[in-house]
């Protein structure tokens, strides 16, 4: 008999040959090679008995040579080879068990019997990175990768929309759970990597110095490659794709790629997982795939193959005239060069409104679909992977399709046929319903638009030029082949239906979209930010929930609490009973105080908040402060706290630990001379930094808590009580205001939350906001330099103030001017100044700066100073903190009482708040805590399993894609080892700290990484568990006093459960309220402003509107003539008024009313407009129409400046003749043609009276583009009216 552990010390000393020859394995690849299972069934051996020195020296010399292990058993009950097969595609692993010496075709059989994939479209790939043949022989234990060969099955799943659902085509899109598909964020998360790896690989010098590389890539586009290959990895890692590609050595082989070049391509392959932050399990499988082709592609010691068909030549039967309109136009390549002109160029119109996020809805993604689907349209093979579930589509708005079309005629202009061209333009508008368009913008023709499309159909025979209508949109021309007169022709006929002709799209060359264009890092890491991104951001606002700083809420509920903290000490009557401080309160530095109390507040509660003010003691001895004014001090905050019934008793004791030692540097011993006044109050910081001119902290902090209250008050912000669910407050904001202005100013402030959607301000009208900024900045500082400073620097934090817009890579012409001139040395009040002098040429006015110019300054300075008992100037001055971390403060040795807080000042607490810090990509999103037992979920998000599944229950939403999630949850195998290094690792550098600290006298700090240690060690499972770290633990916690923990009996799951209600709960909230916000704004995350209008909608409220009028079509009810006016006014609002509009609303009766003042319309502003309009429409009075008229076209003069030649437009209703107008018609005539805005005046006339006419015939007259629309018929003929109005201002 052969002892099992003999053939195991056989197949390890043979493994650790191989190992030993195998070049730049990864460290993941040996520790999964070098765990080999050693138990074995004992089996009778066919042979001498001195069979096991037999096997111990083949082993032996298998380890000094290298060779296979030899197959020296038979028979089917021989030994046994156990094989761990990944399934990348399906995201599973499959053990399984093979006589050793047994063929990978054997292998491949074995598996098809367990059901897990067929040997003709798979491959094996070993540990070693290589396909395996498949007559490779398998003699010991490994972990090998199933991979899906190239090469798709038929026949192929149909493109018919009608075959496909909603929740299925969600699944194609996104993945089945656990699939690598699904991990790698679906079709659109490969198709953003796809692209990313494209634009590196056709840019890598080594793959360029091989000449049929560089000769291969300029003659075929990168828009077919990128399509091919990201088409292939769809369908590699487990998608619905299926390739149409030529095989991978057909392909390649003819380009002779070395083995060199092959590692370069792999290099840059992990340089991009690198800036994607991909798991490195997904990395392992991703590689896999890739290395599975490695054999096909390159050309090792054989002769390169005949150069293959080009990428554009095509099959089918073009030569016998009935090839499809895909092989006429020359298959894929061309096709997808074409998508990627028209998807830039429409991407980059402003008149267009296409939504995108940056993440899974971009550009990259964006091109792969539409590609798919325009491959689709035209009779491709090409598999469209999602037909029903909207969010695949461009969701161009239907009336847009016009802007498309007109875009494709440029687009296609490397299409050498004009006839195939408009063959192509004719099969998307026929497709655009089902493949392109939302359907929820689509709507029945109406009559009118019924009669319009006649005539332009009638247009075209007559003329010769196929016309394209797309109603509400405009008229597209086909006219490649048109001759001159043709073409006067049709714009005369479209000019006398009331058309007019728009600017073309932009689109790029065809030579330019080839050659692509590479993305920034910066643009990759905003566009797939880490996971951990989205958890740091959180911790950082709402806090981590075992500090104190998260117990009370986080940045918000710290800052509420020291605004209402500093409002009660301000009115104390006994603090203000001493002179010196009641000068402090008084002052204008309110704001200031509260700042930096809720600073030191959140550093000294475990926040990431770093106090930036004077040390306690400069800042507060000199005011002579009383043992019992302290008193009174504590009194007040012990009240305040009491008020709070967020706070628990044990927090309020907590937070006035905090507070209680600083009395030794507050308070003035009775009988002690008083230190010097440090003059505080005429001390500005030091140096020409904006931070320094405008004054420090105390004038910034009171601009931000003027423009705050401002803003809320006016309503430029989003509601607070609907985000972060309700946990925003508006303390919080002010102090996060003033950070970030601190900081962009040249302060030392740190900056709470950049780029946190949640905690954003919420601007929702930029130049209302910008405006309020303006008038607030005059009020706090008396120098217009220092205040348009300010502003300037406002302004380059915009995305840090919208939800939803992102910080692009630069700033434009003006920041790169204002940077340039700051290296020259120059301050950012005299930079503002000059670029004012200059009129924003950034050029002349760094030539001013340099040729010595200086602005004039006001007399009075900036702002004024107030004196404060905290602010930075004339010299540092560090003091001890009262928070030494002695036992008696905060803690002692017999117990485990809460430590009072954060040492300030101390180098031992710096590094223990590095060590406490965890690693936020091992972090759970709801708890903020390390994994313990992470899972995927069905959003393909990674979570605690106690987490999500308490959430689930709950009926909550994804954390990330805001949606309802599923119970199917597959186990993180790879974050869960990776979190279990973590916690193992630093366990072992907290009780070293632990004990260090304790030498110091710093016993709190020590017993805080004490605890957190025990934590670590109580998490780790019993195996993982070294016994030398439990022995630490023990050792360290006897030193400080205090019983060892029981590890053996600690529960692991005590910290988890210890935040969970709490977390689960916010998470909840908080997804729902983003939900919530994402239903009402849908287009808030895609604003893009359209070509902007300026619109006065001026209706008349007289009390004869509330005459019947009739009943629409199928309605039973009769609508009063406001009725159809009101319902009128919010189609227009609802379908024809773009986001970046200027919108009004006038009524008229016996008065004149501005319902609506001038406002740019906004994804978050819309809802709120809509409703002031609708309630605007109730009638009041009598018929002022003229004085409307005059009123309007004020309010109009009141629009933001646009461009010249832009529309701007007064749309009129009136039922009735003037009675009440203070002008005539022909003072209104005159004041309408001298009006600055020179309106185009619409004007519908509901039933006027003939006498009535002429005079709306005269306003019409006002300007060429001025038209009076008669409504003399019922319910329909108002509604026609609109319709035309609707079509001169969209059209």
């Amino acid at each position: 008999m052969i002892d099992s552990k003999m053939i195991a010390a056989a197949v390890i000393l043979q493994r650790t040959a191989r190992l030993r020859r195998r070049p730049k394995e990864t460290a993941l690849v040996r520790a999964q090679t070098a765990v080999i299972p050693l138990e074995r069934k004992l089996v009778p051996f066919r042979g001498r008995p001195s069979a096991a020195v037999t096997v111990l020296i083949v082993g032996i010399v298998s380890l000094m040579i290298g060779l296979d292990l030899p197959r020296i058993w038979g028979g089917a009950t021989g030994p046994m080879v156990h094989l761990t097969v990944k399934s990348v595609h399906a995201g599973t692993s499959l053990p399984i068990a093979a006589p050793i010496g047994s063929s990978v075709s054997n292998v491949l059989e074995i598996i098809q019997r367990a059901g897990a994939g067929d040997p003709d479209l798979h491959t094996l790939v070993g540990s070693d990175g290589r396909r395996l043949g498949s007559h490779s022989r398998v003699t010991m234990p490994a972990t090998m990768h199933l991979v899906l060969r190239p090469v798709a099955p038929v026949p192929l799943p149909s493109n018919t929309i009608a075959t496909r659902t909603e929740e299925g085509d969600r699944v194609r899109t996104f993945g089945e759970l656990g699939t690598l598909y699904a991990r790698c964020g679906g079709i659109m998360g490969v198709a953003s990597f796809v692209d990313r790896c494209m634009d590196k690989w056709m840019a890598d010098p080594t793959l360029n110095a091989n000449a049929r590389v560089v000769s291969w890539h300029a003659r075929s586009q990168r828009c077919g490659f990128k399509f091919l290959v990201t088409q292939l990895l769809g369908y590699l890692t487990g998608g619905p794709q299926r390739y149409t590609g030529k095989s991978m050595a057909l392909a390649h082989k003819h380009l002779a790629i070395t083995a060199g070049e092959w590692d370069a391509f792999m290099g840059t392959f992990y340089e991009v997982t690198e800036e994607f932050n991909l798991p490195s399990s997904d990395v392992e499988d991703l590689q896999a795939v890739l290395l599975s082709m490695r054999d096909d592609c390159v050309a090792e010691g054989t002769a390169a193959d005949a150069h293959p068909a080009g990428a554009t030549k095509t099959g089918g039967s073009f030569w016998f005239g009935s090839a499809s309109l895909y092989e006429r136009l020359g298959g894929l390549y061309p096709i997808a060069l074409f998508v990627d002109r028209l998807i830039d160029a429409l991407l980059a119109d402003p008149r267009v409104a296409i939504p995108v996020d940056g993440q899974r809805r971009n550009e990259a993604s964006m091109k792969y679909l539409f590609t798919e689907v325009v491959c689709a349209i035209v009779g491709g093979p090409e598999l469209v992977t999602s037909l029903a579930f909207a969010e695949t589509r461009l969701l161009l708005p239907a009336r847009q399709m016009f802007f498309l079309l007109e875009a494709a005629k440029d687009a296609s202009d490397h299409f050498h046929s004009s006839k195939l061209r408009a063959e192509l333009l004719q099969a998307l508008h026929q497709a655009s319903a089902d493949y392109i368009v939302d359907q929820r913008t689509t709507s029945p023709p109406s009559q009118r638009h019924s009669e319009r499309a006649v005539k332009i159909e009638a247009l075209s025979a007559l003329a010769g030029v196929p016309l394209i209508y797309i109603p509400k949109g405009g008229v597209v021309r086909i006219t490649f082949d048109a001759s001159p007169a043709q073409l006067e022709q049709v714009a005369a006929g479209l000019a006398d239906m009331g058309l007019k002709t728009v600017d073309r799209t932009k689109v790029k060359t065809a030579s330019d979209a080839a050659n692509g264009n590479l993305l920034s890092s910066a643009v990759i890491a905003a566009r797939h930010a880490a996971p951990g991104a989205f958890v740091a951001a959180r911790r950082r606002c709402f806090g981590d929930p075992r500090t104190l700083y998260g117990r009370t809420g986080g940045v918000f509920g710290l800052a509420t609490l020291a605004d209402a903290l500093m409002e009660a000490w301000m009115a104390e009557p006994t603090l203000n009973a001493n002179t010196l401080v009641t000068r402090w309160h008084t002052s204008q530095q309110r704001a200031g105080f509260k700042f930096l109390v809720t600073q030191i507040l959140g550093y000294l509660s475990g926040g990431p908040q770093r106090y930036t003010g004077r040390p306690m003691d400069v800042a507060h001895k000199h005011l002579g402060i009383t043992a019992g004014e302290w008193d009174a001090f504590l009194a007040t905050a012990k009240t305040v706290l009491t008020a709070e019934a967020a706070l628990t008793p044990e927090l309020r004791e907590e937070l006035l630990e905090i507070l209680t030692p600083f009395a030794q540097q507050v308070v003035s011993p009775e009988g002690a001379e008083l230190p010097p006044d440090p003059q505080l109050s005429t001390t500005h910081p030091d140096g020409n930094s904006l931070f320094a001119e405008a004054g420090g902290v105390y004038p910034l902090a009171r601009f931000a808590d003027l423009l705050v209250e401002r803003v809320l008050a006016d309503e430029l912000v989003l509601p607070l009580s609907k985000r972060a669910g309700g946990k925003l407050s508006r303390a919080g904001l002010k102090y996060l205001l003033t950070e970030l202005l601190c900081n962009a100013a040249g302060g030392a402030e740190i900056v709470t939350s950049k780029g946190f959607d949640d905690a954003k301000l919420g601007v929702n009208d930029w130049r209302r906001f910008l405006s309020a900024a303006r008038e607030t900045a005059a009020r706090v500082w008396n120098d217009k330099h220092v205040s348009g400073a300010v502003l300037a620097e406002l302004e380059g934090a915009q995305a840090e103030l919208i939800v939803g817009l992102e910080a692009s890579d630069g700033g434009g012409e003006g920041a790169a001017a204002r940077q340039k001139m700051r290296e020259a040395g120059f301050g950012h009040v005299e930079i503002t100044a000059a670029l004012q002098k200059a009129k924003g040429d950034g050029v002349e006015a760094l030539d001013l700066l340099v040729r010595g110019w200086k602005p004039v300054r006001s007399q009075t300075g900036g702002a004024q100073a107030g004196g404060c008992p905290f602010s930075r100037g004339g010299g540092a001055g560090a003091t001890a903190s009262p928070h030494r971390g002695v036992p008696g403060s905060g803690a002692n040795p017999g117990g485990a009482r809460r430590a009072g807080g954060r040492v300030l000042g101390s180098p031992l607490q710096a590094r223990l708040d590095l060590l406490l810090t965890e690693d936020t990509d091992l972090s759970c999103p709801i708890t903020l805590l390390l994994f313990q037992q992470p899972v995927v979920a069905s959003d393909g998000g990674i979570y605690e399993r106690a987490a999500v599944a308490k959430l689930t229950q709950l009926g909550g939403l994804s954390p990330i894609t805001h949606r309802p999630l599923s119970p199917e949850l597959s186990p993180a195998e790879d974050v869960k080892m990776r979190a279990t290094a973590f916690m193992s690792v630093r366990a072992l550098d907290l009780l070293q700290f632990a004990q260090e600290a304790h030498t110091a006298d710093a016993y709190v700090m020590a017993v805080q990484a004490a605890e957190r240690a025990k934590e670590y060690v109580a998490a780790l499972d019993s195996e993982d568990r070294d016994p030398a770290l439990v022995r630490k633990l023990r050792e360290t916690w006897r030193a400080l006093g205090r019983s060892p923990p029981p590890v053996d009996q600690l529960d692991p799951y005590e910290r988890v459960a210890a935040v969970l209600d709490r977390q689960v709960a916010q998470a909840k909230a908080e997804a729902e309220a983003a939900a919530e916000e994402a239903a009402a704004e849908e287009a808030a995350s895609s604003f893009r402003a359209p070509v902007r209008k300026s619109i006065v909608f001026t209706i008349d409220a007289s009390y004869s509107m509330n005459q019947l009028l009739g009943r629409n079509q199928g309605d039973h009810h009769q609508l009063t003539r406001m009725d159809s006016a009101r319902a009128n006014l919010l189609m227009i609002l609802d379908e024809h008024i773009e986001d970046g509009d200027t919108i009004s609303v006038i009524t008229f009766a016996d008065d004149v009313r501005t319902d609506v003042p001038a406002t740019v319309v906004t994804p978050h502003n819309r809802l709120r407009l809509r409703g002031k309009a609708e309630r605007a429409c109730r009638a009041r009075g009598a018929t002022a129409f003229y004085d409307s008229l005059v009123a309007s076209a004020k309010m109009l003069d009141q629009h933001p400046t646009i461009d010249e030649g832009e529309p701007r437009w007064i749309i009129a209703l009136t039922d009735g003749e003037d009675n009440r107008s203070k002008k005539s018609v022909h003072e209104t005539v005159r004041v309408l043609r001298r009006s600055k805005s020179a309106p185009d005046l619409l004007v519908v006339g509901v039933q006027l009276h003939e006498n009535t006419k002429p005079f709306m015939m005269a306003l019409a007259a006002t300007t060429d583009n001025s038209k009076f629309i008669d409504a003399s018929g019922g319910i329909e003929s108002l509604n026609d009216a609109f319709e035309e109005v609707a079509e001169l201002i969209a059209e």
